[in-house]
Order: structure tokens, then sequence, then C-alpha cells
């Protein structure tokens, strides 16, 4: 008799998950940049701090170098304890004493010095996948795999707080492709999507792992650098520029070359107030690439800058997150 096509076929959840039921301990952002974030705990210790050397780096103002550390034993069982933190370290609401464990249940919020607000919680594969994807979605262009620019936006005055009181060089990086309207119009908006999303994989693989890639909008891409000195950063946009301009591209039976326009900024012996106007510096020099001919890198001319410079940096509005107009 033949297999009723319209019958419910029955599966097990097992054959669904398969092995996505074995549950692990994480950490969700509830609160800051990353927020929505998940983090898997390992079997053992996870300290969390602003320090580099953490092995879950916390970067917001309130937070100490290492503030608070979770423990997970082969049991499955999971404490919490405040490293003598500055600002404390808060369960529930309720603030644990310094070097003091205590056990973590399921759904516990665990508030790190005011600044970041995390929820414990065991979850299978399946539910970490799904947290991440919403995460991904979240920070990232769904075209080119860079941040975003909301993203960029938010972290952008945090690494200048940083490199404010940890005083160390902080750069940025903007970059425009030159002429991008023809290839769109040229080959169509597919072939410009290509560009886009081949770039954007090149530049990334050039880069390290703390360095901050982001899509600004349309063409025109940001590099936040940590501890990056002036010199270096125009070394690598240099390299950026080179890289860009020696990608292969063939549409239509054309070869086409794309080039870059680039303009780059640093606290590294230069005086800005806040990360907004070192990003706008930075977009200055960029439209300076462009004057000069296209497919240039360009600086700081400190020596030449003058007092009419300096007061349209002052005064010049911030880049806005959620419109369309470029500064």
């Amino acid at each position: 008799m033949p297999e009723d096509s319209e019958k419910t076929q029955v599966r097990s959840l097992r054959s669904v998950i398969e092995d996505g039921d074995e549950r692990h301990a994480f950490v969700v952002f509830l609160s800051g940049t990353s927020i929505g974030r998940m983090v898997r705990l390992p079997v053992g210790s996870c300290k969390m701090g602003r320090s580099r050397s953490s092995d879950l780096v916390l970067e917001e103002d309130g937070v100490s170098r290492l503030h608070a550390e979770i423990r997970l034993d082969e049991r499955g069982d999971v404490h919490v304890l405040d490293l003598d933190s500055t600002n404390g370290t808060f369960v529930n609401g309720r603030r644990l004493k310094p070097s003091s464990p205590e056990p973590l249940n399921d759904g516990d919020r665990i508030n790190i010095g005011g600044a970041i607000l995390l929820r414990f919680s065991f979850r299978d594969q399946l539910e970490e996948s799904f947290q991440n994807e919403l995460y991904e979605s979240a920070v990232k262009d769904g075209l080119t795999g860079a941040y975003n620019k909301r993203y960029l936006l938010d972290r952008l005055e945090q690494e200048f707080s940083y490199a404010e009181r940890h005083q160390v060089p902080l750069s940025v990086v903007v970059l425009d492709l030159d002429h991008f309207k023809r290839v769109n119009d040229s080959y169509g908006h597919d072939s410009g999507d290509q560009v886009l999303e081949i770039v954007a994989a090149n530049i990334s693989q050039d880069l390290r792992p703390h360095d901050i890639f982001a899509r600004y909008g349309g063409e025109e891409f940001v590099l936040l650098m940590r501890e990056t000195t002036l010199a270096d950063a125009m070394r690598l946009a240099e390299r950026v520029r080179d890289l860009v301009e020696k990608i292969p591209f063939a549409f239509k039976g054309d070869t086409v070359q794309v080039t870059t326009s680039i303009g780059v900024a640093s606290t590294d012996g230069a005086w800005h107030t806040s990360g907004r106007r070192l990003f706008v510096t930075a977009d200055r020099n960029l439209y300076r690439a462009k004057q000069s001919g296209r497919n240039a890198v360009v600086g700081p001319d400190r020596a030449k800058e003058s007092a009419a410079e300096a007061v349209a940096e002052a005064v010049a509005e911030p880049p806005q997150a959620d419109g369309t107009e470029e500064p």
C-alpha cells in the first residue's frame, strides 16, 4: 500500500537536534556594546576584566583590570567571585564579598561594576547557534560581514576613552572606493555588491584580531586601531590602498580596476577632545585624498593646520548612527 503523503511524519526531537541537547554554561550580555553576545564558559576558570590578559575582556569604564572570576567544575557546579574590584560584583542585586565564591544558578544576573550586566544560563547547541546568529545580525553588515555603522559609533567613543585612560594612541582610517557609482551604472548593482564583498574580505584578512573594521555606509569603510601610532596607521593605510588596487575584477568581459582613497587621523601627537572629532579629522583627510587625484593616502599635515580647521573640527556635526547622510 502506497504511503499516505498527507500523513504527518513523526520524528523524534533527538533526530532533529541530534547532539544539540547537551547543555553548556554561558553568559549573555544584557547591556553595553556587546549586548546580545553569548560566551560559552570553559571548564575551570574564566577571569573577566579590562586587562588584555583576562579570559573575557570587558571594554567598559567602571570595570577593573581583573574584576571577577567564574569557576565551572567538571560536575557542572558554577561559582562567581569578585577579585577585589573597585566597583564591585553583584549577583541579582547583591554585592559579593571579595574573594568569596558565590554559587550561580540558571538565570542569575551578574552586574560587573555597574557597567555590564550578564545573565548566566545553561544552553544547548541549538540555542547557542540561534543566539549567535541574532548577535551577528545586530552588529554586522549583512553584505560584507564587517561591523555595521551603529556598532562602529558605539565603539568609537569607547576606544577613545580607553586611549585617554591608558595614554596609548588610537588611530582611525577612513577609506572610500573611487568612482564606485561607475561600477554600478556600467555592470549592475550585483557587480557592485561583489566588489564590496571581495574588498572587505581582503582587508579583513590583513588586520589584527582587536582592530575594528566597519562598513560606514555605501562604499565607505572605517578602521579603528587601538595602540597604533600615526606612522603605523599610515603604513597600514598604504598597504590597504595597494591591496585594493591589485584585486582583479572582471565583469561582462571587461577587466575593471578598483581603487580607494584613504584618510588617516591619530591621537598620536595630536590633541582631540572626542572620538567623533578624531573621526572628522580622518574623514577630512579622505576628502583631501579625493581632491589630490584619488587612489591616495592622506594623513594630517600638522605643520599646515590652520585655526580655521581647528574651529571646523570643534563645531563639526557628529556622525549619525541612524541616518543616511555621510559626514
